[in-house]
């Protein structure tokens, strides 16, 4: 692999103020917006006081444990693909080959609060986003994530509100730099004060907003999935993929209305509406069925019997004798009739519905016990720089740029996020 260095593409104000605008000299730069074309992730990263770890089965595990590591499971799994996301912007965007094992970059071994490392769940939330990162527009977008506020009165018939922590608790002072970006797209997204926020913001396509903590604990709480949460932050049109190669992974799960419907729902039959049941297993539409006639309290009730009275006053032609019985009528009578298993409408049976197709993710049975990998060099920069602080040890409950004084790793420093630009050559 060759690696051409583009150009120094941005600066940064340190503490918590607003970030300065680029000055016109450092936006002409010819790296400055690199797109990724087919992302081959690194396997392996240089870890202050640690060595190389490999990313996917020793250095995430110990970051979704360390940074948010008591949080509900979908939780961990968005904290999962936040941390993988910032290890390849930094090593992909910014050059650094050694990242250090505190605030200013991800926080790694806390063995004070888990001296035998990460448990089962937080290897397992790795395990089954594998290789997953966020890009907008083709670029890799940094995802910030702080603690935020704890939201004061979360509500099943309003998660998008209510998740919200404006007026909240705790988050010790980092509610400021979270953004909520739910159905928001290209511009009229929120980017976070924590990166360069230039009027237009295709100037810096990296900054797509901050995520809290709290906030996904939250939505986990009401039953959402951690696709949804990174959209609620980052935006509708931000892309989930997996890197290809050895140490990417699957495409990731497209979630259906049904996952999202049965997220806080016991296994068992539900209405989905008037005239859809769905089965829910583990908190996934597992199976669907559209009822001939209405759904009632879980079941399919109701409907038309075939007979050959049903054409009596109809035309000859097709004709929905109910919701999934569909006819050809001749002469007044049945000619042949057929069950719609997506419902019939207008006189044709119905496609499935491209959102919900009723397949259960399957879950990637990792073997825990074997959490050791083989030790990659990843790509390197001889001119390593200093990094501000991007994401704190938060654990749900801190965040950088305290007013106190009691964060353990430092405040925040602002940060425009595209520093360095890369373009990857490769020998195929």
């Amino acid at each position: 692999m060759k690696r051409v260095l583009i150009g120094l593409i941005g600066v940064f104000a340190i503490g918590c103020g607003e970030a300065d605008d680029i000055p016109a000299e450092y936006e002409a730069m010819p790296g400055f917006r690199v797109r990724q074309q087919a992302l081959t992730p690194p396997c392996s990263v240089m870890v202050e006081g640690a060595g190389m770890l490999d990313i996917e089965t020793e250095y995430l595990p110990g970051v979704v444990a360390c940074e948010n590591g008591n949080a509900p499971y979908e939780a961990l799994k968005a904290q999962a693909v936040q941390a993988r996301g910032f290890v390849y912007y930094k090593l992909m965007v910014e050059g650094k080959t050694v990242l250090s094992d505190s605030q200013g970059d991800q926080v790694y071994s806390c063995t004070g609060r888990l001296p035998n490392g990460p448990l089962d769940k937080h290897k397992q939330a790795v395990a089954e986003t594998k290789g997953q990162y966020l890009e907008y527009n083709g670029y890799i977008v940094a995802p910030f994530y702080v603690a935020g506020q704890i939201p004061a009165n979360p509500d099943p018939n309003d998660p998008i509100a209510s998740c919200n922590g404006a007026g909240g608790s705790g988050g010790l002072n980092t509610e400021r730099f979270v953004t909520y970006n739910w159905g928001k797209a290209n511009c009229d997204i929120d980017m976070t004060t924590l990166g360069w926020t230039p009027d237009d913001c295709n100037r810096n396509p990296h900054n797509r907003g901050a995520a809290s903590q709290n906030g996904e604990s939250c939505l986990d709480g009401l039953g959402w999935k951690y696709q949804d949460m990174l959209d609620y932050y980052y935006g509708a049109d931000i892309q989930l993929l997996s890197g290809d190669g050895q140490c990417g992974g699957p495409a990731p799960y497209e979630l259906t209305d049904y996952d999202r419907f049965c997220g806080n729902r016991a296994d068992g039959d539900y209405c989905f509406d008037a005239a859809t049941k769905v089965t829910c297993t583990d908190e996934f539409g597992a199976g669907s069925e559209v009822c001939a006639g209405d759904c009632v309290d879980g079941a399919c009730t109701g409907g038309v019997e075939p007979s050959e009275d049903n054409c009596a006053d109809l035309a000859d032609g097709p004709h929905c004798l109910d919701n999934v019985l569909l006819a050809e009528c001749q002469g007044g009578e049945v000619a042949s009739s057929v069950s719609c298993v997506n419902g019939c409408n207008n006189g044709a049976c119905l496609d499935a519905p491209d959102n919900n197709v009723n397949n259960t993710p399957g879950i990637n049975n990792t073997d825990f016990n074997n959490v050791g990998g083989p030790s990659v060099d990843p790509m390197g920069n001889p001119n390593q720089q200093a990094f501000p602080d991007l994401i704190s040890e938060s654990r749900g409950e801190a965040g950088g740029c305290s007013s106190t004084g009691g964060n353990s790793g430092g405040a925040l420093s602002l940060l425009v996020l595209a520093l360095f630009g890369w373009a990857r050559r490769r020998r195929r």
